[in-house]
């Protein structure tokens, strides 16, 4: 059977032809001010696609685990999250970083009424087409590739095993930055504790709780100030100003 694929698309992904990035001395993570550059393409019509790349970025979640948010998981304040572990299925406490909580709280109360028609789920689609009612991954990956492209940052690797195409930013690549930020600035026993990392190599790391005050303490040293600092475009305001 034939399959014909939309031209439009292709033609569009070729039209900017993305551009392979050298083996050797490669970063393969996303910088902040790169992190900046993305969130910024996000306009007022977009707000819930912006919020869902900042839980991912400073609260360190998956995909998935974003997508699935609903408001009964939160605090009062937002600044705490009970999560089932996607992999593990365990309950897990998290704590957000004040200026997310904010962000979060804000949406919530301008969407209030379409988070509870959709049954208290933040990320909700009104899509007629879409079954589950919820934004898909897929959908995230379109619109990371579209923000990427305009931006100029689709210069990808190999997998020297493989051979397989890796795009150096893309939707999972925000919750790398997450953790790179925390094993930087704190220990990596600790990055791994707040994620909910279980070490799957030869031996297995248990490591003691860090406790909710430390983990709090961790997190607001490391994202401190985040939203205040400037893009590099020096006539783009403030993170914290966009959406008012």
């Amino acid at each position: 059977m034939r399959v014909t694929l939309r031209a439009t698309t292709l033609f569009e992904y070729f039209k900017k032809k993305p551009k392979r990035a050298p083996e050797l001395g490669l970063d393969r993570h996303i910088s902040a001010n790169e992190l900046r550059e993305i969130l910024s393409q996000f306009g007022p019509k977009e707000r819930h696609y912006r919020l869902v790349f900042i839980i991912l970025a400073f609260v360190g979640l998956r995909p998935n685990e974003v997508l699935n948010l609903q408001l009964h998981q939160f605090s009062r304040d937002f600044r705490e999250l009970t999560l089932q572990l996607s992999k593990t299925k365990k309950a897990k406490r998290r704590q957000v970083v004040d200026f997310v909580a904010k962000e979060i709280e804000e949406f919530v109360k301008d969407h209030i009424s379409q988070i509870i028609k959709f049954h208290g789920f933040l990320f909700y689609s009104d899509n007629p087409r879409c079954t589950t009612g919820r934004i898909q991954p897929c959908t995230l990956r379109w619109k990371m590739f579209r923000v990427r492209q305009k931006l100029g940052l689709d210069d990808y690797y190999l997998n020297p095993d493989s051979g397989k195409r890796h795009y150096r930013i893309n939707v999972y690549s925000l919750r790398r930055f997450f953790i790179t930020q925390v094993a930087n600035n704190t220990k990596i026993h600790w990055a791994q504790d707040i994620i909910g990392h279980q070490k799957t190599d030869t031996t297995k790391i248990y490591v003691k709780r860090i406790g909710i005050p430390k983990e709090r303490e961790i997190l607001d040293k490391v994202f401190k100030d985040f939203l205040e600092k400037k893009t590099s475009d020096p006539n783009q305001k403030k993170l914290t100003d966009w959406m008012k």
